[in-house]
């Protein structure tokens, strides 16, 4: 995959290296460059005046370009936090059903000891409470 990146980045930069080379050595001649209303004249050969300026895009370009990476990596960093502080939600919450199950196992076990049975999914030896009332009842394997 490098090798094909590399390989892409030479298929661009060869044939502007080259056009750009052709375009310098045709346009020699000088002109003069005029910006009103300021009385200021410039003169030099044609090729170095379409060059700078295309090298003044090239840069803005970047720029704008930088500006917005920055700005998309602070949201990810941003949503980063926002998942991390989620997940930790979740971990408390889980650990408060978790010790809710248990207690009510321990007081369903000591009343009706046919009303509890365990979550044999590999959970780690989770607790599901079967209740008298419940429509559903989970098989046991």
């Amino acid at each position: 995959m490098r090798s094909i990146l590399h390989m892409m980045k030479w298929l661009f930069i060869l044939p502007v290296v080259f056009l750009t080379l052709s375009f310098a050595l045709s346009n020699r001649q000088e002109v003069a460059l005029q910006i009103w209303p300021f009385p200021v004249e410039i003169i030099a050969p044609a090729w170095a005046l379409v060059l700078v300026f295309f090298v003044i895009g090239f840069l803005c370009a970047a720029f704008l370009s930088a500006w917005r990476h920055v700005a998309l990596n602070h949201q990810v960093a941003r949503q980063s936090r926002r998942i991390s502080e989620l997940q930790e939600e979740i971990k408390l919450q889980t650990a408060s059903i978790d010790q809710a199950q248990v207690k009510r196992y321990v007081t369903n076990r000591e009343n009706n000891p046919q009303t509890v049975a365990r979550d044999d999914t590999g959970r780690g030896g989770d607790v599901t409470l079967i209740l008298p009332d419940s429509p559903t009842v989970p098989s046991q394997k």
